[in-house]
């Protein structure tokens, strides 16, 4: 309200520069005679009657457009409704930030993480348990709190997984130790029948 009163105050003294048979006018008219002595006198160094002016309706039209875009601007800005994001920790405010309804958050206006001790900072929820990120577009005034996890629960979480390792192969010896004894015990039958077949061969010669 001071902001638009105050701008309304120095908007009325520049339209009386301005306007029609206002200062601009009135002062380019009490300048007159002079302004042509001088180029009577100085020649080049003043400008013509058309040159001057042409100077005067410049410098009327630069006023009246900054003008317009102060006032433009102006009541853009007032039209706008600020909205307000409050950081809380355990019931702590760490932080309130206001920005435009509509907007996002800018992650420079993000409070530091805080710290607690056995626990891992998560980010911001608000109270509906929506998570908020520099993306999230804020339309109304809102609370967030800061989430933890558990630090052994976000260390399995976060572990890397070691890769499964191949299944190791059965021993071999228990099947060559028996596969051995078969082995011996065919070689020590076939032994045993061929010097019985040699014997008897040798007792009947």
């Amino acid at each position: 309200a001071v902001l638009r009163e105050t701008w309304e105050q120095f908007d009325g003294i520049l339209q009386e520069i301005t306007s029609e048979g206002g200062v601009l006018d009135r002062y380019a008219e009490e300048i007159r005679a002079s302004r042509e002595n001088d180029r009577e006198r100085w020649e080049k160094n003043y400008p013509s009657g058309k040159e001057a002016e042409k100077l005067i309706e410049d410098l009327r039209a630069q006023i009246e457009e900054r003008r317009q875009e102060i006032e433009e601007n102006l009541s853009r800005s007032l039209t706008r409704v600020f909205v307000s994001v409050t950081f809380e920790d355990e019931g702590t405010v760490l932080k309130t930030e206001q920005i435009y309804a509509g907007a996002s958050l800018a992650k420079d206006l993000f409070p530091d993480a805080p710290e607690k001790k056995g626990f891992r900072f998560t980010g911001w929820r608000d109270e509906a348990g929506r998570k908020l990120t520099a993306e999230s577009l804020i339309m109304n005034d809102m609370t967030v709190h800061a989430e933890y996890t558990a630090e052994e629960t976000a260390q399995a979480q976060t572990a890397e997984i070691p890769p499964d390792e191949p299944a190791s192969e059965p021993s071999r010896l228990p099947v060559f130790l028996w596969t051995g004894a078969v082995l011996l015990a065919a070689g020590g039958l076939i032994t045993g029948t061929v010097l019985g077949i040699r014997h008897k061969k040798t007792g009947s010669d």
